[in-house]
């Protein structure tokens, strides 16, 4: 099983070389909208046509994993314990309980996280 972070996410399907089969957390879908906001408003380096584009596609994405509430405690543990954010400590901590690999463009996240979990550093887009 591998599963995408944000940062991944978003470079594979402007490339057109994300995997359908891979998962996601719930929480991706809105971090994701929050990326395409700030890129459409703030950073203007894509248009509101690709944002939608993109969203379209997450949208269809049927292996999306919860990670319920139980956890997190051991979540914010994890993330005191790696010094990442909380979110990013889910889906480290998703990898580590599916026994998956975490599939990341994030150079400090992989580094926190390589003696942790499977991690595969992808390079960012552009």
């Amino acid at each position: 099983m591998r599963i995408y972070d944000t940062s991944t996410l978003i470079g594979q399907i402007r490339k057109g070389t994300s995997d359908l089969n891979a998962h996601i957390l719930d929480l991706t879908i809105y971090e994701i909208g929050n990326v395409l906001y700030k890129r459409v408003k703030l950073l203007k380096d894509i248009n509101e046509k690709e944002a939608h584009s993109i969203a379209v596609v997450v949208n269809q994405w049927t292996n999306v994993m919860c990670i319920g509430q139980e956890y997190i405690s051991e979540i914010f543990d994890l993330a005191c314990e790696i010094n990442v954010s909380f979110y990013d400590s889910a889906y480290v901590f998703a990898a580590k309980k599916f026994d998956a690999e975490l599939l990341t463009s994030d150079r400090k996240l992989y580094d926190k996280a390589k003696n942790k979990i499977k991690i595969k550093y992808l390079e960012p887009e552009d």
